[in-house]
């Protein structure tokens, strides 16, 4: 259990870096659908929020995508190196 779990930090660091430079598209995608999540929030809740709040939420929003998309590398690479389906 360890060497997964070692592998899959070394996976999660490269999805990181990866992000940063190869997926950087990707990465700005993430950032127009943040923005628009919040926009739906404030039709939803029918509240106007701050320009500062806005961002905070933006920014809690895109961290969970980086976070998913970092997990979702990391599993994606272990099940192609040891060819067996994981499940958390």
């Amino acid at each position: 259990m360890l060497d997964f779990h070692s592998k899959m930090r070394e996976n999660i660091f490269l999805a990181r870096e990866r992000l940063d430079n190869d997926f950087a598209g990707s990465k700005e995608a993430m950032l127009e659908i943040a923005l628009d999540k919040v926009k739906q929030f404030q039709i939803a809740s029918d509240t106007i929020i701050e320009c500062e709040e806005k961002e905070i939420l933006t920014l809690l929003i895109l961290a969970g995508m980086f976070q998913a998309f970092s997990l979702g590398y990391g599993i994606g690479k272990v099940e192609g190196e040891t060819l067996k389906k994981i499940i958390l």
